[in-house]
């Protein structure tokens, strides 16, 4: 099956269940589930053939106003706890987004979070 066909079969069942696409080409495709949870799902075809797919997490400041930092943590972590509950053999990394315009915030401020299953 080529890409476009997977992408296209993705952007339609997203749509389906009410999740948003974000980000579209031709060989990659961002799903926000919703503004509250702020989780993307991310999957993009490599020109060797390999299939990268990871999750996003970042609430929007329209939706949370002042500090989220918690709620990257929290959300994330369950999200994280949700994926092992659903299939035990999988676990998952959680990687820091530095803040992009004030590094100095980043010793105790999530900015982001990448939650990538393996």
């Amino acid at each position: 099956m080529k890409r476009t066909t997977v992408i296209s079969e993705i952007e339609n069942f997203a749509k389906e269940i009410g999740f948003q696409i974000t980000n579209k080409s031709g060989s990659e495709i961002s799903i926000l589930s919703n503004y509250f949870s702020g989780i993307y799902f991310n999957l993009e075809f490599k020109k060797n053939g390999d299939v990268k797919f990871y999750f996003y997490h970042r609430t929007n400041s329209a939706i949370y106003n002042g500090e989220r930092t918690d709620l990257h943590d929290i959300i994330s972590v369950i999200f994280t706890a949700f994926i092992k509950v659903v299939d035990q053999r999988i676990s998952c990394v959680l990687i820091d987004v530095p803040h992009p315009v004030a590094p100095s915030l980043n010793d105790f401020e999530i900015y982001a979070r990448y939650i990538i299953p393996f």
